[in-house]
């Protein structure tokens, strides 16, 4: 049997004075002033449970476990390409006798650079601070220079920090007594463009010695602040001193350096970057491993 047609009730709309009258009435409005005042409510006991030390901690604690589950989520994946040459415990016991202990002669630096260049990497990037010429051994000075120069895509690390008193006082200590004046006019070269993105201020710099800066591509700051628990998650992209804004070493990498500070982009000066969490980190080599690649790559001797 095929139904008959069905009757359907229409009702018109409701006017616009119709409908803001309903939302004054009184169910309808306790309804959304309830709501209102739960979601506000709910923000301002977040925002409070947060200052807790106990809550502070547990949310880094559950952080961590977040990450780790969305690496292992997210599976191994292609091979990134990144390598990291780690100066490890071991890298210094095996090369103690060689070398010398920590920090070692900055010809080192220069022959792992060199040999690195001669795989034409996108860049090479240096999280050590060579804030001091080396009074003792001014040659390795020299040829780590001449490396960086030559290998061209090489970043160099610097540190921000705060005086430990007056401010003024501090930034003539820095220019005069340390004769670190005509470094910090050449770290200028590396500044971000303005507007840059928020970040904290500091009164002392400690910037790469003068040659390295000359040759570099690009300088960053690889200061790290740990949380309550010794641990640290977070990491500023920009950093501000005398005036100007400095990216931190891995915005400088992605940035490609000041011929890509033109591409950087900012929104109410929020810096917006799409990261892939899952992504793996890449190989991680010592000191030692490129050593024995450049032994074998080298030619054996007649």
């Amino acid at each position: 049997m095929i139904p008959g047609p069905r009757r359907l009730s229409c009702r018109p709309m409701p006017s616009l004075r119709a409908a803001v009258a309903e939302l004054r009435s009184g169910p309808v409005r306790q309804r959304l002033a309830l709501g209102l005042a739960a979601g506000v409510g709910g923000a301002f006991l977040a925002a409070a449970l947060f200052r807790v030390p106990f809550f502070r901690t547990l949310e880094d604690r559950t952080a961590d476990v977040r990450f780790r589950i969305e690496r292992a989520l997210a599976g191994s994946g292609p091979a990134a390409p990144i390598a990291i040459v780690d100066v490890s415990n071991e890298s210094l016991r095996l090369y103690e006798r060689d070398l010398g202990r920590w920090p070692w002669p900055r010809e080192v630096h220069a022959a792992v650079l060199d040999y690195l260049a001669l795989g034409a990497p996108a860049a090479v990037a240096f999280d050590f601070l060579f804030a001091e010429p080396d009074r003792r051994n001014p040659e390795g000075d020299e040829a780590l220079a001449a490396s960086t120069a030559a290998a061209g895509r090489t970043f160099h690390a610097a540190v921000f920090d705060q005086a430990r008193g007056d401010v003024a006082r501090a930034e003539r200590l820095e220019r005069e007594l340390l004769g670190r004046g005509a470094r910090l006019a050449a770290l200028r070269r590396f500044a971000l463009p303005e507007p840059a993105p928020a970040g904290p201020s500091w009164a002392v710099a400690d910037p790469p010695i003068e040659p390295l800066l000359a040759g570099a591509a690009g300088v960053g700051a690889i200061n790290l602040t740990a949380d309550a628990d010794g641990v640290a998650r977070r990491e500023h992209l920009v950093h501000r001193h005398a005036g100007a804004a400095y990216p931190s070493l891995p915005l400088a990498l992605a940035l490609g350096g000041t011929d890509g500070y033109g591409g950087l982009r900012t929104d109410a000066g929020d810096l917006l970057l799409r990261v892939n969490p899952g992504a793996p980190t890449g190989d991680v080599a010592g000191p030692g491993d490129v050593a024995e690649a450049a032994d074998a790559a080298s030619p054996a001797a007649p």
